[in-house]
């Protein structure tokens, strides 16, 4: 039915389901579709959605349940234009707060493009997909499982912010009863331009007590493209959660690639990071975080020059209080520098807590200052990390079968010739790598690809 404050107005108190299919809706003062269903079942499938938004969002599911819900939000396009100076979401599924009843919800193959202009005022920002307060529900099936958002294209631009985060995924909740427990985030391609990003976030910032436990983010490609030299934009943002887990994942660009911070079990391995340009993988007041088993190539002439005090891996407080690192471990991963000589490898900065096994230290270029830093101690080169900090180091060329600077996931495939090869410390988990590819009976090899036979393909 058509409503006053959207295209399409969905409004129901008795267990239904309502079908809305192939509609062409104009975004305006209003929202294109609201979903105000308190029960029941909605599908939202092959709308297009076009036009201006404003703060509200596009397409919205924000009802009081009175009863348990089932969502499904497949096939849609959305390309609009916020007009907002806010942080505005573009396509939004939300439990109301202090829920008792369950939601199911299923976010799947949507194309959704969203721009704010630069003039619209500095506290822009844009959410592709955000997923509040919604955990494991009955889904069409009968069956109880996660939520899900897989198979989406979002892009997101907010060249003009400064102060809100735009995002192209947010699963969040501030609710210790409507909780935002095991969303699965996979096989995506994201991507955001805005020097204020977190583009896959976990907690809508990195300090507040979320309660989203056991998010798993995986498989997806995501690509950040601002770069001033100045703004930190992140790829993905583990904040204040638990049993966050970032996996087989390719980043492209962004400022840091990979953050977890004040996170409790955050785990994060077999991701392959390209062209960071302020730091590749980033732990800020952890109780608890490995990185085991990623690779990251640091080159100058992807997204631009290096530039901050950090490098392949960052180890720091975060503010405010400050929070200090407790354990954080990094195992196993590749540091390569290709191109730039003003990267170091390691910078952990004082009063921090941070453990380093088998990590390979590489650079095809002469590097121009301290390689190594832990607290207040300097280290020039790889022996005098490996004599203070981590002796079971190593320094040898990956051999990548796609050379010093891989554009391709299948480049960072270690050569046959690579020292690299089951050469890492296993962990009891046995960690998969990109491909999903485990060890078992022998020891990993290091960085984001194992070297197994019969390898499957990327999950792509």
């Amino acid at each position: 039915s058509t409503g006053e404050r959207a295209s399409s107005y969905l409004y129901a108190a008795f267990d239904a389901e309502v079908d809305v299919i192939g509609t062409c809706s104009t975004a305006g003062t209003s929202r294109a579709i609201n979903d105000s269903y308190g029960r029941g079942t909605v599908k939202l499938t092959n709308n297009s959605v076009t036009g201006n938004i404003p703060g509200g969002g596009a397409v919205v599911s924000s009802p009081t349940l009175t009863a348990a819900k089932k969502i499904s939000v497949t096939g849609n396009t959305i390309n609009v234009t916020s007009t907002s100076n806010t942080q505005t979401p573009v396509l939004q599924v939300a439990r109301n707060t202090g829920s008792l009843f369950g939601e199911w919800a299923y976010i799947a193959n949507n194309t959704i493009t969203a721009v704010v202009p630069p003039a619209v005022g500095t506290n822009e920002a844009l959410i592709g997909i955000r997923l509040t307060r919604i955990t494991n529900g009955v889904d069409l099936s009968g069956n109880t499982t996660p939520p899900i958002i897989e198979g989406n294209t979002v892009s997101v631009t907010a060249t003009g912010a400064t102060i809100a985060d735009t995002m192209a995924v947010l699963v969040e909740s501030q609710d210790s009863t409507a909780v935002a427990d095991n969303a699965i985030v996979r096989n995506n391609v994201l991507t955001c331009n805005s020097g204020v990003t977190r583009c896959v976030s976990v907690g809508n910032d990195s300090t507040t007590q979320n309660y989203a436990t056991s998010v798993n983010i995986y498989g997806n490609t995501i690509a950040g493209l601002y770069y001033n030299g100045v703004a930190t934009p992140h790829g993905v943002s583990c904040g204040h959660s638990t049993n966050c887990r970032v996996y087989r994942n390719w980043f492209q660009g962004h400022g840091a690639a990979i953050l977890t911070s004040e996170g409790t079990n955050h785990e994060v391995f077999g991701n392959i990071v390209r062209g960071a340009a302020y730091a590749c993988f980033l732990a800020k007041g952890n109780t608890s975080a490995t990185f085991f088993g990623n690779s990251c190539v640091m080159d100058d002439s992807i997204l631009g020059a290096h530039y901050g005090p950090y490098g392949c891996i960052e180890v720091a407080s975060q503010s405010p209080g400050p929070v200090n690192n407790a354990a954080t471990t990094f195992q196993n991963n590749i540091c390569r520098v290709a191109n730039g000589t003003g990267w170091k490898f390691v910078k952990s900065d004082t009063s921090q807590t941070a453990t380093f096994i088998n990590n390979d230290y590489y650079s095809d270029v002469a590097l121009a200052g301290t390689q190594f830093t832990y607290g207040a101690s300097n280290y020039a080169a790889l022996a005098n990390w490996q004599g203070a900090q981590e002796s079971t180091a190593l320094g040898l060329d990956p051999a990548w079968m796609g050379g010093s600077s891989p554009s391709l996931y299948t480049g960072f495939e270690l050569g046959p010739s690579s020292g690299l090869i089951r050469k890492g410390q296993g962990l009891a988990n046995g960690y998969g790598d990109y491909r999903a590819c485990r060890y078992w009976s022998h020891a990993p090899s290091i960085g984001a690809l194992e070297a197994c036979g019969g390898a499957p393909a990327a999950p792509k």
